[in-house]
């Protein structure tokens, strides 16, 4: 057959073999086309397994371990290593009163060294966080709930009073191995090894880091835990890259050595060169402006100049100018897209000029009144409190800046509560309540409430929707939360910064545009993916 075919190739003239070739060529080329349509028509793309992830991070990791987790860096890699309680549940079961919860965990959980995971190690978990002595960020969301293991693999929870977004706390709670804490002193926590070499539940395991001889921890690499009670995760070697300093992150980025940074301000994302995927995400926080209500000051106690000077901040100016675009504009107590927020309180919360002259003509300011503003030494909180400082100086106010390096402004200000009037920012959880920054018990240090804001009617609203689990009726409550803050205008309330996340163009999976913390970012990391395949549908 092959030799009939070579005579019959052989007995054509040139152009005739020409001719035969090109439509041979067009003839594979069709051929291929239509297999390819086919073929795509009865495939999907899906995520494959593979790849090479690396973020950069400023900062050190020191205690990768849930209970003592503070900082961002800590927070990072504890959601990654560390499944959190509701991730291992089950089931749940909730009294009449929504005062007992009884949780049932999955059945065969083991932490990644093999070693199951049982009620036992939520309870020493919980029990842990209760104790002074741990100085756990989380006591006091558990230090009022009484934990009992039922059996291997249920514990019931009971709380002093009802609250209703007590699920945020199970959410937020990830416990750590019994079997590794239980002999060593609570005290002594802090300097045991498993806070740098910890052991977890996480869809990643610790597998190794490097370090200088300084000690300064340059890499972090973690490895698919085969332990993992949920989906195996489609990343293959992850790990994170610590630097000193944003320009050495940024150039680690540019240069190609990392895939990912987060949480960068927007003035430093424009030094990125390299092509990247940005993501926006808003996160529950705001800066605002407090007003110090104790203050011996006319200027601060009028509710009318405090409206006025509302009235008087250019907050666009300020978001264009001073965040670049990069945040949204904040009017009230309760963060947009949380439950209970209204923006109907907030039309009246403009920029206008001329309405505050009036309002301080009518309020009887004197054109020599000065206040002192107390603001941390960061850029665009400069930049904001010069547009502030140059927006109420219009009205005849003198405005006497007093910066203030940021790590001194807790000790030097906001312990004594030594200000007239400070910027500063508040962390929110994902839910509505608010009771540790307005309700008069927390107006002295540690409280957060920053203008020690005093109102009785508030303190009872904030009070009673911590413990209504009616929807309706809690939102009604934060309907009357909202207006009689607003109406009292103890802050200004400023602006959110949005928190973005910079990676290479390859990522897949990851597509948030709110998260409650930073750190969430990783919630399901185990879904994200750098590789594709094809598969029939």
């Amino acid at each position: 057959m092959i030799s009939k075919t070579i005579q019959v190739l052989s007995s054509l003239s040139k152009n005739e073999r020409l001719i035969f070739g090109g439509a041979l060529l067009v003839f594979c080329a069709s051929a291929i086309f239509i297999s390819w349509r086919y073929y795509n028509s009865k495939t999907i793309v899906v995520p494959a397994f593979g790849g090479t992830y690396i973020e950069g991070i400023v900062g050190q990791p020191a205690l990768i371990n849930p209970v003592n987790a503070s900082s961002e860096v800590d927070q990072d890699l504890v959601t990654i290593l560390f499944s959190n309680l509701l991730q291992l549940t089950e089931s749940y079961r909730i009294s009449d009163d929504n005062r007992t919860w009884i949780i049932s965990l999955k059945k065969d959980l083991l932490w990644d060294d093999g070693q199951k995971l049982t009620a036992d190690d939520v309870v020493f978990t919980i029990q842990t966080i209760q104790d002074p002595n741990a100085n756990s960020p989380a006591y006091n969301d558990w230090r009022d709930v009484l934990v009992e293991r039922l059996d291997e693999n249920e514990i019931r929870l009971t709380l002093k009073t009802p609250y209703a977004f007590f699920m945020d706390n199970l959410k937020a709670l990830r416990p750590i191995p019994k079997h590794i804490f239980a002999d060593i002193p609570i005290t002594n926590f802090r300097l045991s090894n498993y806070n740098l070499e910890p052991v977890g539940s996480g869809p990643y395991k610790y597998f190794s880091f490097e370090k200088e001889r300084s000690g300064f921890i340059t890499k972090y690499q973690f490895e698919i835990n085969p332990k993992f009670h949920g989906e195996k995760p489609y990343i293959e070697n992850l790990s994170f890259r610590f630097f000193n300093n944003t320009d050495d992150l940024i150039n680690s980025l540019n240069q190609g050595s990392t895939m990912a940074v987060g949480g960068l301000d927007i003035d430093v994302i424009e030094k990125i060169k390299r092509d990247t995927e940005k993501f926006q995400i808003n996160i529950p926080r705001y800066y605002a402006l407090f007003f110090n209500l104790s203050d011996a000051s006319p200027l601060i106690r009028n509710k009318e100049v405090r409206w006025a000077l509302s009235l008087a901040t250019d907050k666009n100016k300020i978001v264009s100018s001073a965040l670049h675009n990069g945040a949204m504009i904040i009017n009230g107590p309760i963060f947009p897209g949380l439950e209970g927020y209204n923006q109907e309180f907030y039309k009246k919360d403009t920029f206008d000029i001329e309405e505050a002259k009036k309002t301080l003509a009518g309020a009887g300011l004197k054109s020599t009144s000065t206040i002192d503003l107390v603001v941390p030494r960061i850029s665009f909180l400069t930049d904001t409190a010069n547009i502030i400082k140059e927006n109420w100086e219009v009205l005849g106010l003198k405005v006497n800046l007093i910066t203030v390096d940021p790590s001194e402004v807790v000790s030097q200000y906001i312990k004594t509560r030594n200000y007239s009037a400070i910027i500063f920012g508040n962390i929110l959880k994902s839910n509505p309540d608010i009771h540790s920054f307005w309700h008069s018990n927390e107006r002295f240090y540690p409280g957060l409430n920053l203008s020690l804001y005093n109102n009785k009617e508030v303190d009872s609203l904030l009070e009673s929707i911590q413990k209504e689990n009616s929807p309706s009726t809690r939102q009604k409550k934060l309907t009357s939360l909202q207006q009689k803050i607003t109406e009292d205008q103890p802050a200004i309330f400023l602006f959110s910064p949005s928190y973005y996340y910079m990676t290479t163009k390859n990522l897949n999976g990851f597509k948030p545009s709110f998260l409650a913390s930073a750190n969430d970012r990783f919630t399901d990391i185990n879904k994200w993916y750098l590789k594709t395949t094809r598969k029939f549908k």
